[in-house]
């Protein structure tokens, strides 16, 4: 940091010359714009807030019309960034194209309330430090005066800053609008505020501004330097901005600021002056609407400066690309009228003042401590640091800034924190690996570092038994085998490990710790035939099972049914028992026998491995659902033994038949559906119970089998339909199962089909046929009919009746082929046509000879025998001699 503290000794003199300066621009700027309210003509007609016939600002865009261009933003970020940075810009301006077109959205949605500007800018490290948003909303609006609010919210430095303000705009001079606002500006991350008032004055072309900034804040620790006080320092600005009438085109801008202060950082904080000053000038030139390119250089004391090349971008919805590019439309965004909502032009950002702390005042050494250490390394168990920090004479160094820092894998409740009033400040710190780490304290240059550790955590001990049945001969061995995981599931290796047996059993071999698995293993003997505990212990957990060691050689395994016939309802029970004996026909005590099923997919033990008792007897109990045999063998040993045992079908008390869905159709495609529910004797339903369906009528019949198995639920569905046609007819469906029975009469509706009402004959001839000339084609066209449906086969016939003329052909007598109904011409009317040569060939010459023509129509539904017919009109007409 380079600090430019100036000269340690000012003149009182010139002190009091800036602060008397400084309280006349403060009174001007209140008392100027009052004047403005003196009662005088105005030319400005009343207008609404949405001027059709202005250019608005680019930072009140109204919605996004047709033409609109929403990457204008982004265009001008990248022409921004190539003028002034070149092709390194381009990077900044490709990382900041999606937000750029989200303030883009953000701001034409708030325009509609008031003029927004949005700002969303990241650079490389991903900070939002450059973002920023200002907002201004009219609260009493009218052509004479217009009073305002301003809200704005940005992050300089990783500073949030908030500024609220309020104005009045007076336009009761013709051409001149006179204003005045007053802000609050609050740094709420340094804890800086100040107050700013301002002035305005407006008018085509010309902008005035000035604005003064007061600190509120009193010297406090600075948030930039561990050493240094902060606050807010107190200035001014004045600024204007104008453009050629004559050529509006070019324009240019000057700016004059002053903040006064020992340490002022008016350009940077690396960059501290005394008093400083600066002034900044800019040129710009908008050739159409549509594009700016602008230069603004500024000037400090000391050699400072900086320049800024730019080249805006904007588009305005709503307008049409010619005025966009037409130069002629650019006076127009120059107007007083055009600038009514136009932001207030201030400086938002706080701009700071630094003090060197005194030497009592900056921490001169802390020292830490730990309030908690050894937590296991879970992740979320937290061991606690302490720190007290004093200053040069002892005292409790108040409002240190210290950061935090820590090795391995360990996480910190946070990377920094301040001191309280007595000096200290905690952190704590959790890790998921058991290891010792380092924590680290630091503010300014003064460090300390303590070690804290976590320690292994067992949260699961899974023991299990990898050998079993051993014979109780002092050689023969049971193994167990022990997993020892953490609250993640994650296998603990070297994880100390203690085991007992009871019952007179000897450990022979086992792990004092844990392998890379977190695994470890153990032997033990016994000469006593019985039950031996394992029980092993880690951790200050334990875990425990059961092993057995037998006697002798199992030598027979009896195997037999000692309850049978249980009912096939899912709960009662049949019993299988086994006698184990070694070669002496003694009973073995504690011998493990496993049980299984067979032909059977719904039967279930109750436990697949018993032990037997002090009589050598194991037993098991098996439920079934389904009335059958059930094969169960049991294995001991190398032996397996097998009984049978045998499930009985329920009685069936009541058969229950319902309709589940009545009244289709008989078209022998709708069906009616019956459902019936076997109960027994308690009304509970019985599942797997065959049902033996019985179907009346004359013309219905089933489309599932007639013999079905109830389900889970007792019940069993029949679907049926019926061919009966217009007839219809009630139908009794009969459901039999275990003896008993049910009825219930399905009830099929007639299915109305036809009659063909509607036949038409379609002819050239108007009622006379000349001598020698063929009777043209014909059309015949049926029209839908009730019950139409795909399927449906159609005749059509076409007579002709009456005399013939002398040697002309036959009377036609004309049966076209069947037609088949599809389902594309359901609903629609069908045409057929009788071609010429079917028809009559009149040659004679004399009278004419009347005749008669009709056509006639026969349909069947072939899935239930019906038919219906229809004929069209009859068409008379005479054979006529020329």
């Amino acid at each position: 940091m380079n600090l430019l503290t100036g000269k340690a000794h000012r003149s009182k003199a010139r002190n009091a010359v800036y602060s008397l300066l400084a309280w006349v621009q403060i009174i001007l700027q209140v008392v100027l714009p009052l004047f403005s309210f003196a009662s005088v003509s105005a030319r400005a007609d009343d207008q609404p807030r949405t001027h059709a016939d202005t250019l608005p600002s680019s930072a009140a865009v109204s919605a996004t019309a047709p033409d609109a261009l929403p990457a204008s933003a982004t265009l001008s970020t990248v022409a921004t960034s190539l003028s002034s940075s070149g092709a390194a810009g381009l990077t900044g301006s490709a990382r900041t194209a999606a937000a750029g077109y989200a303030a883009s959205s953000a701001q034409t949605w708030l325009n509609q309330f008031g003029t927004a500007r949005i700002q969303l800018n990241v650079d490389e490290n991903g900070n939002w430090d450059d973002s920023a948003f200002d907002f201004l909303a009219p609260l009493y609006d009218n052509k004479k005066s217009l009073l305002f609010t301003q809200l704005g919210l940005r992050a300089p430095d990783g500073r949030t800053t908030g500024n609220i303000g309020m104005g009045v705009r007076t336009f009761y001079r013709e051409d001149w609008m006179f204003g005045a606002n007053v802000f609050m500006d609050d740094d709420f991350t340094g804890k800086n505020r100040r107050i700013g008032i301002g002035a305005e004055a407006w008018t085509n072309n010309l902008k005035f501004s000035a604005n003064t900034y007061m600190g509120t804040t009193t010297w406090h620790q600075s948030r930039d330097f561990a050493d240094y006080n902060e606050k807010p320092a107190d200035g001014y600005d004045i600024r204007a901005e104008g453009y050629l009438p004559a050529w509006p085109q070019l324009g240019g801008k000057l700016m004059y600021e002053q903040y006064y202060g020992e340490n002022v950082a008016l350009f940077d904080k690396d960059h501290l002056q005394h008093n400083p000053s600066a002034v900044t000038a800019g040129v710009n030139y908008t050739p159409v609407p549509l594009i700016t390119f602008g230069v603004d250089y500024k000037r400090g004391q000391n050699s400072m400066d900086e320049t800024l090349f730019g080249i805006n971008l904007r588009y305005v919805p709503g307008q049409s690309w010619e005025q966009q590019l037409s130069p002629s439309q650019v006076a127009l965004e120059r107007s007083l009228q055009g600038s009514r909502y136009d932001l207030v032009e201030r400086n938002n950002v706080i701009t700071l003042q630094y003090k060197k702390k005194q030497q009592d005042d900056r921490l001169a050494d802390m020292t830490l401590a730990l309030v908690k250490d050894n937590s296991p390394a879970d992740g979320v168990s937290a061991n606690l640091v302490t720190l007290h920090a004093v200053t040069g004479s002892g005292a409790p160094a108040r409002n240190a800034v210290i950061n935090w820092t820590t090795t391995g894998t360990a996480r910190l409740s946070a990377t920094s924190s301040v001191t309280d009033s007595m000096g200290y400040a905690t952190v704590s710190v959790a890790d998921p690996a058991a290891e010792q780490v380092i924590v680290q304290a630091t503010s300014g240059d003064v460090s300390r570092s303590v070690a804290t550790t976590f320690i292994q955590s067992v949260s699961r001990l899974d023991l299990q038994l990898t050998q079993n049945n051993s014979l109780a001969d002092g050689s023969a061995q049971n193994a167990g085998q022990l997993r020892v995981t953490d609250a993640s599931g994650k296998a603990l290796p070297n994880v100390a490990v203690t085991w007992k047996v009871n019952n007179g059993a000897v450990i022979v071999s086992s792990a004092a710790q844990t392998d890379e698995h977190g695994e470890a293993k153990v032997n033990f003997t016994s000469t006593h035939p019985g039950v031996v505990t394992l029980t092993a212990s880690a951790d200050n957990q334990t875990a425990s099972i059961d092993s057995a060691f037998v006697a002798n050689t199992i030598a027979s395994l009896d195997v037999s049914t000692y309850a049978n016939n249980a009912p096939a309802d899912g709960i009662s029970l049949n019993e299988v028992r086994a006698i184990v004996k070694d070669a002496a026909n003694n009973p073995m005590p504690n011998v493990s026998v496993t049980w299984q099923v067979a032909n059977s997919q719904t039967a279930t033990l109750d436990n697949p491995t018993t032990l037997s008792d002090a009589n050598g007897m194991a037993t098991v109990h098996i439920k079934d659902s389904v009335a059958e045999p059930v094969s169960v063998t049991a294995s001991a040993g190398t032996l397996t033994g097998t009984a049978q045992v045998t499930f009985s079908a329920i009685a069936v008390n009541a058969v229950t038949v319902t309709m589940e869905k009545d009244n289709a159709v008989a078209d022998g495609a709708q069906i009616n559906t019956a459902r019936a529910l076997v109960t027994d004797a308690n009304g509970k339903p019985l599942a797997h119970t065959e049902v033996n369906w019985e179907i009346g009528g004359s013309g219905a019949s089933a489309t599932t089998p007639l013999t079905l198995q109830t389900n889970e639920n007792g019940i069993a569905t029949l679907s049926v339909n019926d061919r009966n046609g217009d007839k219809g007819e009630v139908v009794p469906l009969i459901a039999h199962a275990g003896g008993q029975q049910g009825q219930v009469n399905a009830t099929f509706k007639p299915y109305k089909f036809g009659p063909v009402t509607n036949v038409e004959l379609e002819h050239e001839s108007t009622g006379w046929i000349n001598i020698n000339t063929v009777i043209d084609g014909l059309d015949i066209t049926v029209a839908p009919y009730e019950g139409m449906a795909e399927g449906d086969r159609i005749t059509v016939n076409f007579n002709v009746t009456g005399t013939p003329a002398p040697k002309s052909s036959p009377l036609p007598n004309v049966t076209l082929p069947v037609h088949i109904v599809t389902a594309a011409e359901v609903g629609k009317p069908l045409m057929f046509t009788i071609e010429p040569d079917s028809l009559m060939n009149v040659e004679s010459s004399g009278p004419g000879w009347p005749l008669e023509a009709v056509a006639t129509v026969e349909t069947e539904k072939p899935a239930t025998s019906q038919h219906a017919t229809g004929k069209s009109d009859t068409w008379n007409f005479d054979t006529l001699a020329s």
